[in-house]
């Protein structure tokens, strides 16, 4: 279940931020436990972002969707074909960071705690549940 995020972007000077984008990087590490030899959708086992995405920013300083979690499709496939015995749940945790993009200027970090984001996804037998920096949404199914 992808879960759409919309962002809203503050400042503390009044800032409007509207015709930037802002663009999600990778910051590296992550851990998936619901991949095994053989999986078609993740054959490499890779637990980086996707490509790079980049949303434009509003004249209300908002952004988004930024999707996040596992496609009903793929979460169908790990509940019918994750080899016998292995442990449920599993799940899938990135590190992400933001940035703003400002004209010719170098991508500014602004994530507010400085810290990269977590994402997480955990997929149980009748349920998926996704977060990102402790922002939780579950589906139970």
């Amino acid at each position: 279940m992808f879960y759409n995020y919309y962002q809203q972007l503050t400042s503390g000077s009044g800032v409007l931020f509207g015709g930037r984008s802002i663009q999600e990087v990778d910051a590296g590490g992550g851990t998936d436990s619901c991949t095994f030899q053989g999986d078609p959708i993740n054959p490499t086992g890779n637990v980086k972002l996707p490509d790079q995405s980049y949303w434009p920013v509003g004249p209300d300083n908002t952004w988004g969707p930024d999707q996040l979690g596992m496609t009903m499709d793929a979460a169908a496939f790990y509940r019918n074909y994750r080899p016998a015995g292995s442990k449920w749940p599993c799940s899938l945790t990135r590190q992400q960071n933001m940035v703003m993009l400002c004209g010719t200027q170098a991508p500014q970090q602004y994530t507010p705690t400085g810290k990269p984001n977590q994402l997480s996804t955990t997929l149980d037998q009748g349920s998926i549940t996704t977060s990102r920096s402790g922002v939780t949404v579950t589906l139970q199914q």
